[in-house]
């Protein structure tokens, strides 16, 4: 970066380069990259090295190789502005010692996530200030390629209309469009469980989505008697994250083992067995909670007794705890309905896998856990990111005149069965033409190895990775 800002500088009136700071290589290797770029190619302007200096076209540049920035002594070689192009320093305070050197602006070739003005020219470069803008980035490649193309709307979608190709925002505008990507996310049916509504949440949370149900329930569960019954249920498949129960389950008994041992969990599974580790969750529930995990399988929740604090099953059965942990069964939510989307068991989203659009609305590409999953794909965070970038590759090719190329996705979900040990399920999923749909590549993916050894290895590896899918889906 730097190389390439003194050649695209070099002989603009007012500016003049005075002195380079490079880490690595010597005096010797910098005048042959300045010279040679395997990029740009091989600039036109003489570059020879000297002692402890550059020559560039017959002009004496100062050279040094120190690793931090206060190491120079800037002020006194007359230098204004520094272009800060090692990678190294993105923060106000690992810059400062330029300032104490004697230098009154630094451009740094990074994001600077505090203390400066990131620019992206033709955007908000109207809004530097050089009496008040010591720190200033160019912002980072990506930013540049994307703000300049893209808006953002801070508003909630309501109603789309397909036909005319128009999204009404909750504001009162309109947003028209070519391609739509739609992630609705999902809706709980309650409709379908007797006894209880969405709006009985502060009594009976699900705490499906992150927000204020979590709360509740953490708060429930510190607020109940040591000895007490802790019930909750999982609903018939399919559901957003399907580990997810399960590991819920563990947490609460790793709670309830540490904080309230004469507690109990009673599990409540609809289905016919565990949908996801099942031999790894069943060795879990049956060493490290013996006595406090009660698992039970078919057992689907019909109805919610609230005032009697019970589960009931479809033949009568009630199951009576102090917290009640309710997970509705799941759709895909409102707005995937009123967009006409929905096609699989007026519930999910189907959708040509190919290029993730809708197979009834065109035009609209639908992601996340609102589709009608292929074969063994989850509906987990890890596929909706991938489901978002198979999306996005094949719009570009759309909009470019071009077939899309048939996607390969990957999934990873990791559950932490204690504070701190995890395990984790993985799978590759590719297209297959003749049958129109995604499988999963045989032989590919796994699940943690039953021994243990590698368990507190893997809590490491998903935090890792949470930390990664989130800076990759969300900053």
């Amino acid at each position: 970066m730097g190389r390439l800002a003194l050649r695209a500088g070099w002989g603009r009136p007012g500016l003049e380069f005075t002195h380079i700071n490079e880490i690595a290589g010597g005096v010797d290797a910098a005048a042959h990259l300045l010279t040679f770029d395997s990029v740009h190619g091989r600039w036109a302007t003489p570059v020879q090295s000297a002692a402890a200096s550059l020559v560039v076209d017959r002009h004496l540049i100062g050279f040094s190789s120190d690793h931090k920035p206060g190491q120079v002594r800037w002020g006194d070689l007359g230098v204004d502005v520094v272009l800060e192009c090692s990678g190294k320093f993105r923060t106000a305070e690992s810059l400062a010692p330029y300032f104490a050197a004697g230098v009154k602006t630094v451009i740094v070739a990074a994001p600077v996530k505090d203390g400066a003005l990131n620019v992206v020219m033709g955007v908000n470069d109207h809004l530097y200030d050089p009496a008040t803008h010591r720190i200033v980035t160019a912002a980072s490649c990506t930013t540049n390629c994307l703000a300049p193309v893209v808006k953002v709307v801070r508003d909630s979608a309501t109603p789309i209309d397909a036909d005319k190709r128009q999204v009404r925002l909750a504001g009162g505008s309109t947003l028209d469009y070519d391609r739509l990507v739609l992630s609705p996310g999902i809706e709980f049916m309650y409709e379908n469980v007797r006894g209880i509504t969405a709006g009985d949440w502060q009594t009976i949370p699900h705490a499906w989505k992150a927000g204020p149900q979590t709360m509740v329930l953490r708060s429930q569960l510190e607020s109940m008697r040591d000895g007490g019954v802790v019930v909750m249920n999982v609903p018939l498949a399919p559901y957003r994250c399907p580990p997810g129960p399960y590991e819920r389950a563990c947490q609460i008994a790793h709670y309830l083992k540490t904080a309230k041992p004469k507690s109990k969990l009673l599990v409540l599974d609809a289905n016919p067995e565990m949908v996801s580790k099942r031999p790894l969750f069943t060795a879990v529930f049956n060493s490290d909670y013996k006595g406090i995990i009660e698992y039970r399988n078919n057992a689907a929740v019909t109805e919610v007794d609230l005032k009697g604090r019970a589960f009931v099953q479809e033949l009568g059965e009630r199951t009576n705890g102090d917290v009640l942990n309710f997970i509705p069964p799941q759709r895909a939510a409102n707005i995937a309905r009123d967009a006409g989307v929905i096609t699989a068991n007026n519930r999910w989203c189907e959708v040509d896998w190919t290029t993730m659009e809708s197979v009834k609305v065109k035009n609209v590409h639908v992601l996340g856990d609102a589709t009608q999953s292929a074969p063994l794909m989850p509906k987990s965070g890890h596929m909706a990111n991938q489901h978002g970038k198979a999306a996005a590759a094949a719009i570009v090719e759309i909009m470019n005149g071009r077939a899309p190329i048939p996607p390969m996705m990957a999934n990873t979900c990791y559950s932490f069965v204690s504070d701190t040990l995890a395990i984790h399920v993985a799978s590759v999923h590719r297209w297959v033409p003749e049958k129109k749909t995604m499988e999963v590549v045989q032989g590919s993916g796994g699940v943690s190895a039953a021994d243990r050894k590698d368990w507190p290895l893997e809590a490491s590896y998903a935090w890792s990775w949470a930390q990664t899918i989130w800076a990759d889906m969300l900053a």
